[in-house]
């Protein structure tokens, strides 16, 4: 005779869960056992009993997680609290037989009886289960038994926990493919509309199959006999050619079907069919209830960052009429709603800016903290949404790292492990340091400038760029900056070129002055020399040839110009500490090459100006002197 749970010590154990679970913890047998025996004053080792008990009748659901074994009440919450605490216990001293026939019951025929009377083709509903069956009179002991509606809805959980039963939303209906190892329901006409049509991707046609094993790997059965001693036929691996009854692999007759139709996979040869990579994040692998194909989490669209629990097979159904009851439907959001919601979100932004005193001034952020410094921006920046609407920014000083709030920054910053840029120091001089970041094969000698505002007029720009050109001489070869320039870049070489050059100029009186000479010393570009002069208005033509004109006069201005204001952060040479990567067979660019052929043809026209300019000093000299020796006279 098995021994049955009392149905007193029953209750005040799904009293103690419902207690457990209000207090926010995990109902385990010691929380359990400690309840009860606090409330009761029962022993703990007859409530550890009487829990296992109404485990094994049903009473109790017992769920076990990561090895941790729960408790739950297979009803809803409030259930038992609903009913008086003397008339269930009462009912079921004094109907002991009636106790004893509902759990002798076999519930899942019940359901599939009932299931199958009613013949609804969406699954039949619990309410719909419970009216056909007190409709039928050989049931009438049964359902006439206070507990039956309780037992009934705790044997439809139990069903569908073990695959009998499909559950979609509140209806049931039958799983044809794990109950009997049939291969059809009795009515197929109402289950292939449940799934949405399959069809091979382009990658899965035109390809081999393996040639079929005909035993089962589960049951190790044929075809003609699986597990249930039936005949039904084998799914074959198109990869491994293993095989299994669509029994044992407890397949729906929908998903038999479709899986026939496709190129199927059995769980060892699975191939993600967005990246199609085996073996790949094996456990973070979703497999389709409609065609049974493997899919990451990462390759899904969109990206999904955990399992999902559900497993409803979602169809998209063209809407027909315009009349769309949306009562029920917990995902509808009104007008009113979007109103409500429209009018708090500009509530909140007019609050945040009457807050910071900042005017909406079309650019986002407007402000961003960077270090020690406030800084209004000059334009807007494609930051999130989020961030970008902020009325500050903070931003990290070392990694450029964004956050919302001086708080988030602070935290930051203790954590934050850079202290300078990513890259080699080749240049320190008291508190200023330059980093090399990368080697340029276009031989460009910078590629970007960029000084922050709070830094700006200390001549850090200049530096830049003479330091640019210090590493083109240490090299040995000509450098450029990267074209084209902008209009501020434009201006900051112009004027730097024109002092290099004028400066040149000042401390060499050699007579012949070649571009390649200026080069070699500057390693400034023969173009950007050349082009420079021609802004000077150094370069003439005469007699259809180039013609260089020193302009004393513009070189003295600038000379005492810089006499009067020295330059700050003035480069140091010596501090560099850097040697030149040689790169042989170099690539010369179609730039390099122009500006060559171009300082050569004014090489060869420039070295007549300093006879020219001889010939015109004589002819002064001659034109003074003559008056002169006629006053002597």
């Amino acid at each position: 005779m098995v021994k049955l749970a009392n149905p007193l010590y029953t209750e005040w154990i799904l009293e103690a869960i419902q207690k457990i679970k209000k207090q926010k913890q995990r109902p385990s047998e010691e929380r359990i056992c400690h309840a009860v025996s606090t409330s009761h004053g029962l022993d703990k080792k007859t409530v550890s009993e009487q829990l296992e008990l109404s485990v094994q009748d049903g009473s109790v659901l017992k769920v076990t997680n990561k090895g941790l074994a729960s408790y739950k009440d297979p009803d809803n919450p409030g259930r038992f609290s609903s009913v008086k605490p003397g008339t269930f216990p009462k009912s079921a001293k004094g109907s002991r037989g009636s106790c004893n026939d509902l759990r002798n019951v076999d519930w899942n025929k019940l359901l599939r009886r009932a299931i199958e009377g009613l013949e609804e083709p969406n699954g039949s509903s619990l309410k719909n289960i419970e009216k056909y069956l007190r409709s039928q009179s050989d049931l009438t002991s049964t359902t006439n038994n206070p507990a039956f509606q309780q037992r009934l809805r705790l044997g439809a959980k139990r069903a569908v926990n073990n695959g009998r039963l499909l559950k979609d939303g509140p209806q049931y209906r039958v799983n044809y493919g794990s109950l009997d190892g049939k291969g059809a329901p009795q009515y197929p006409s109402a289950f292939p509309s449940s799934l949405p049509p399959v069809s091979l991707l382009p990658h899965e046609k035109d390809q081999p199959r393996a040639d079929p094993i005909p035993i089962c790997s589960f049951c190790l059965g044929t075809k003609e006999s699986n597990r249930e001693k039936k005949p039904e036929e084998l799914l074959s691996c198109a990869d491994c050619g293993s095989s299994g009854h669509p029994s044992c692999l407890k397949f729906c007759p929908e998903l038999t079907t479709n899986v026939k139709a496709l190129r199927w996979q059995c769980i060892e040869c699975k191939t993600c069919s967005a990246c199609r990579v085996q073996g790949r994040n094996a456990d973070n692998m979703l497999f389709c209830d409609s065609c049974d194909r493997g899919f990451h989490m990462e390759c899904c669209d969109p990206p999904l960052s955990r399992m999902p629990k559900d497993t409803e097979i979602k169809i998209n159904i063209k809407q027909e009429s315009a009349d769309v009851n949306v009562i029920g439907n917990k995902d509808v959001v009104t007008e009113e709603d979007l109103d409500v919601f429209k009018q708090a979100q500009e509530l909140s932004w007019e609050k945040i800016e009457c807050e910071s005193g900042v005017e909406d001034c079309g650019r986002y952020p407007s402000v961003i903290e960077f270090g020690k410094y406030e800084i209004q921006t000059w334009y807007s920046s494609p930051y999130p949404q989020e961030y970008a609407r902020l009325p500050k920014l903070y931003l990290c000083e070392f990694c450029l790292k964004y956050m919302k709030s001086k708080n988030i920054l602070l935290r930051h910053s203790k954590k934050c492990g850079w202290f300078h840029p990513p890259a080699n120091e080749i240049y320190r001089r008291k508190d200023l340091s330059v980093f090399e970041e990368k080697l340029c094969q276009q031989k460009y000698n910078v590629s970007c400038i960029m000084i922050m505002p709070q830094h700006q007029r200390q001549g850090f720009g200049r530096f830049l760029i003479d330091f640019s050109y210090l590493l083109s001489r240490r090299e040995g070869q000509a450098g450029s900056p990267e074209k084209p320039l902008s209009d501020l870049g434009r201006l900051s070489y112009l004027a730097y070129w024109k002092s290099v050059i004028l400066e040149y100029l000042y401390h060499h009186h050699e007579r012949h002055i070649s571009i390649k000479a200026i080069s070699r010393a500057t390693g400034m570009c023969p173009h950007d020399i050349a082009t420079t002069l021609q802004h000077l208005h150094m370069i003439d033509k005469r007699d259809g040839r180039f013609v260089i004109i020193r302009r004393e006069k513009l070189i003295l201005s600038h000379m005492e110009k810089l006499k009067t204001c020295s330059r700050a952060n003035e480069l140091d040479p010596d501090s560099l500490r850097w040697t030149p990567i040689l790169i042989s067979n170099a690539a010369v660019s179609e730039e390099e090459r122009e500006a060559e052929k171009e300082a050569e043809r004014l090489m060869e026209q420039a070295s007549c100006w300093e006879k020219e300019e001889q010939e015109i000093l004589s002819t002064r000299a001659n034109s003074r002197q003559s008056p002169a020796k006629v006053q002597s006279k």
